[in-house]
């Protein structure tokens, strides 16, 4: 008998899935991607609703700005979604979802310049991995020195996740909303000008965390493929982990992955993939990355939905991000440590000359944060693709049963029977098959997959009849070894 575990006082005419991974010894309907991004908003300034769920298809980075405040977590998250589709050549539907600033206190950090200028340079800063150089002549005193800081980043503010002001010698960098995430924006000063120093100091740690329920209630009615957190704590996790119960119930049917960003270290990555240990939560990992983690969260959920086949691979895919400082990027050893903590690093672009790239990094590999069940390992949806897939054969399961099951094509009913029993295998070979064509299942198995579909009624709800589905997702290619057996004369 088949157990699907499927709660027998749902009674609603529905379709439901269940997923079992196991061990491995017609025509598709094309359904559009869509992810949706949760940041804060400023708190004037924004035209924009908390709690409003908007679509930005045909937006630009300006209207976002404006929506969501110039700076603001979701205007740069935004922005981030546009880089990385002009990067990819495309990219899924973008929603976006403002939620209101915490209650804390906003990051402050400076940057005080001391001294004369005794010979003409350039000075260089990072902010949150955007470069700039700043011009110094000699004799430049000091006030003259910090207002040159604050014209330069001025001009180009919207691309900055901080307010820019100045006073005398001292340039003040405030994040445009309270709280915590703030403290995640690096501000360096990389180069000086001799008799000139620029010192960076943090005035003000930025304090409380921002809450994502709001915009996860707004998401409900819908599904989306991908829900991207600003935030990256472990209050998050468990906020995501009970959003997933609700979406990945037999009777929600609205899927989705959740993706976010960490930059701190491996360490902290794993525990935040220990909590959620979910096949459905995604973490991109990339110690001293300079970008947000809203970016880096962005950038991922960009990164996998450009791609509509669902068993798409993603090994070395190169995203729009800032990557750290050489000493700081991951070395095999820790790409495979992160790996294995379920963990998706990133590392750095080398280009022709042997240098790292500075507005590009590189995925190792995508990976869930699924490691273990029952607290023995489990590898077995380690690969997003894994997940992807699954998704996206329920999804076309739906459509197909809504149209040949539905009251439309059956106004007098469907009689329970053997002949329906067969119209629901014939249903789920056609689209198993699809699937095997385009080589999202595996082509060699599944007729023997499809002979092995079982359908029961069930005997307590009257009505449900219980399939049982097998098939065999198609796997990427990450790993070739190659032998040379070379014989010397």
């Amino acid at each position: 008998m088949i157990q699907t575990g499927v709660p027998n006082s749902l009674l609603r005419p529905q379709t439901f899935h269940t997923f079992t991974f196991l061990r491995a010894s017609g025509k598709l309907t094309n359904v559009p991607l869509r992810i949706a991004l949760i940041g804060a908003k400023l708190t004037t300034g924004a035209t924009a609703t908390a709690g409003t769920v908007y679509e930005m298809a045909g937006l630009t980075a300006g209207d976002g700005d404006a929506l969501f405040g110039q700076s603001s977590e979701l205007a740069i998250m935004h922005r981030e979604s546009i880089a990385c589709a002009s990067l990819f050549g495309a990219g899924p539907r973008v929603f976006c979802v403002p939620i209101a600033e915490s209650a804390g206190v906003a990051n402050v950090q400076t940057i005080t310049c001391v001294g004369t200028a005794t010979t003409d340079g350039n000075q260089t800063f990072k902010i949150a991995g955007r470069l700039f150089i700043v011009g110094v002549r000699k004799d430049d005193a000091q006030n003259t020195n910090a207002a040159a800081i604050a014209n330069a980043l001025k001009a180009r503010a919207a691309e900055l996740p901080v307010i820019v002001t100045v006073a005398t010698n001292v340039v003040t960098l405030t994040h445009p909303t309270k709280g915590i995430n703030g403290v995640d924006v690096k501000v360096t000063c990389d180069q000086q000008v001799t008799g000139m120093v620029a010192t960076v100091a943090t005035g003000t740690a930025g304090t409380g965390a921002t809450d994502h329920q709001t915009a996860l209630d707004a998401l409900a009615p819908l599904r989306y493929d991908g829900i991207v957190f600003a935030n990256h704590a472990s209050a998050d996790i468990t906020e995501i982990l009970a959003d997933i119960a609700i979406r990945w119930s037999a009777s929600s049917k609205a899927w989705a992955q959740y993706f976010l960003g960490e930059m701190g270290t491996i360490g902290t990555g794993t525990a935040l993939a220990a909590a959620a240990n979910d096949k459905a939560v995604n973490i991109f990992s990339m110690e001293g990355c300079l970008n947000t983690a809203g970016e880096m969260a962005t950038a991922y959920a960009m990164m996998v939905f450009s791609r509509d086949r669902a068993n798409a691979s993603y090994d070395g895919v190169r995203v729009p991000l800032y990557p750290p400082v050489i000493g700081t990027i991951y070395t095999a050893a820790e790409v495979e440590t992160a790996l294995a903590a379920g963990l998706t690093p990133l590392t750095a672009v080398i280009d022709s000359t042997g240098s790292v790239t500075q507005n590009l990094a590189k995925c190792e590999r995508a990976v869930t944060t699924r490691t273990t069940q029952n607290s023995q390992p489990d590898d077995k949806v380690r690969d997003i693709g894994i997940v992807r897939t699954i998704i996206a054969i329920a999804v076309q399961i739906d459509i197909a049963a809504g149209e040949r099951f539905g009251s439309d094509a059956n106004p007098d009913g469907v009689r329970q029977s053997t002949d329906t029993d067969n119209g629901i295998k014939r249903m789920w070979a056609a689209i198993a098959r699809a699937e095997a064509r385009d080589q999202v299942l595996d082509p060699d198995l599944v007729e023997a997959d499809i002979a092995a579909t079982v359908v029961e009624h069930d005997a307590i709800v009257s009505g449900r009849s219980n399939a049982g589905l097998f098939y065999h997702p198609l796997g990427s290619q990450h790993q070739i070894v190659w032998q040379h057996n070379v014989t010397v004369p």
